[in-house]
């Protein structure tokens, strides 16, 4: 059904995201496309490690929308505030932790030194795009949980731009 139509919908929308980037880096050479595959991976472990918040989000919410009661409703703004708390909490620690320990993530995944220095280079607004998923995923989360498919596509979105 619907939910069916947006779930397609982000997933088209985070593909395309990554491709068009992967492009785009491509362009300016191999360096470049190589610094962008580095931080790529790093992102990944980031992406994944938030992608719990937005499952346990959307787990718990919907189970305690579907009681229809209002310790129901209690909890469930109890989920939102934890998942924001949550997110914001993690997407802080390992912002920090990226950019307190970036020469040895970066140094694991490539040892040329033009490839080094360009993901260096890249670093400032890749960490920005890592504390954006600290936010992004609760979203998606609620969204979801709540059954509102719509804004959690779009700010999935967000997140993988």
């Amino acid at each position: 059904g619907k939910a069916g139509v947006y779930l397609v919908g982000r997933s088209i929308a985070r593909i395309a995201a990554v491709s068009f980037i992967s492009r785009q880096s491509a362009i300016f050479g191999s360096v470049a496309a190589s610094s962008y595959s580095v931080l790529y991976q790093i992102g990944m472990w980031v992406t994944i490690l938030s992608d719990g918040v937005s499952i346990a989000t959307q787990s718990l919410l919907s189970r305690y929308l579907a009681q229809n009661t209002e310790h129901g409703n209690q909890l469930s703004r109890l989920v939102v505030r934890r998942s924001f708390q949550v997110g914001f909490a993690l997407s802080s620690m390992l912002t920090l932790l990226l950019f307190s320990c970036r020469d040895l993530f970066i140094s694991m995944l490539t040892k040329r030194p033009d490839i080094q220095a360009a993901a260096v280079h890249a670093f400032p607004v890749f960490l920005l795009a890592q504390a954006a998923k600290g936010f992004a995923f609760p979203v998606t989360g609620i969204m979801m949980g709540g059954m509102d498919w719509g804004v959690a596509m779009w700010s999935m979105c967000f997140a993988n731009a």
